[in-house]
């Protein structure tokens, strides 16, 4: 619903996609999950930088009012071989390559920021500027 909304207002999203059995695509004509969207596709093979890139359509028309054209692409957990973490992104013309270094940016910011939280000994109560 919220990337619908972000749409909307003209901007592109990147973001990580939750596994979630609730969280529903459509792909194919069908609605799905991640983890069916994953199955039902062959992964690339080899040392590739990400298992799957596929389009999809994110929203219900009926719930949502819209229905935007979105790419999901799953890329394998650098630490353990079996997990996988999905990304998604808005921006069509934008290839899995770029997808994968924009969100890597962003993560490693948040993984800055929790390291000064906590060397700084910041609780949730704290607020500063």
């Amino acid at each position: 619903h919220q990337i619908v909304q972000i749409s909307q207002r003209g901007l592109n999203v990147i973001a990580m996609v939750k596994k979630s059995s609730k969280i529903t695509y459509e792909f194919e004509g069908k609605r799905m999950t991640v983890k069916q969207i994953l199955n039902a596709c062959k992964k690339r093979r080899g040392r590739s930088r990400y298992l799957l890139s596929v389009p999809v359509k994110v929203g219900d028309p009926a719930k949502d009012g819209a229905q935007i054209d979105a790419r999901i692409v799953c890329v394998r957990n650098r630490s353990n071989r079996k997990d996988w973490i999905a990304l998604i992104c808005t921006d069509m013309t934008i290839d899995e390559n770029e997808i994968i270094r924009i969100y890597g940016k962003r993560w490693d910011i948040e993984v800055f920021f929790k390291t000064c939280k906590s060397f700084l000994k910041l609780g949730t109560e704290y607020h500063g500027l």
